[in-house]
């Protein structure tokens, strides 16, 4: 059985939501590079939605640090939203990615304008 990932693409606050579910890993971190790459075309606040994703592997890790960085260099920002206890939390504590993008536990936290609110 081949594994699956939806990207569903929204707008919320001002900023473009990305509502990632399903499992990352090698065989689908292209499709959520695709489907972040499409997002964030106009954006200036890319919102990562990783609440619905049960499995975050190091190819899954790169696309988000890839991700925030093609974010940054054309102007906009990047952030996460997370389950406060799940396994991509901690992927993204234990890699170090929470550091470097801005990771929130509440939804309504990651769509507010940049610069009103902090990080988790």
């Amino acid at each position: 059985m081949a594994e699956q990932i939806e990207v569903a693409v929204d707008a919320a606050n001002g900023a473009t939501v990305a509502t990632v579910r399903g499992e990352v890993d090698l065989n689908t971190a292209s499709r959520l590079q695709s489907g972040l790459r499409t997002a964030a075309v106009g954006a200036t606040l890319l919102v990562v939605d990783l609440s619905g994703v049960e499995y975050l592997d190091s190819a899954g890790l790169a696309v988000l640090d890839t991700s925030a960085r093609e974010m940054h260099a054309q102007g906009g920002a990047l952030r996460l939203v997370v389950s406060e206890d799940s396994i991509v939390t901690r992927a993204l504590r234990i890699s170090g990615v929470s550091e470097m993008i801005p990771t929130f536990y509440g939804f309504d936290e990651a769509v507010a304008p940049i610069g009103s609110s902090t990080t988790e």
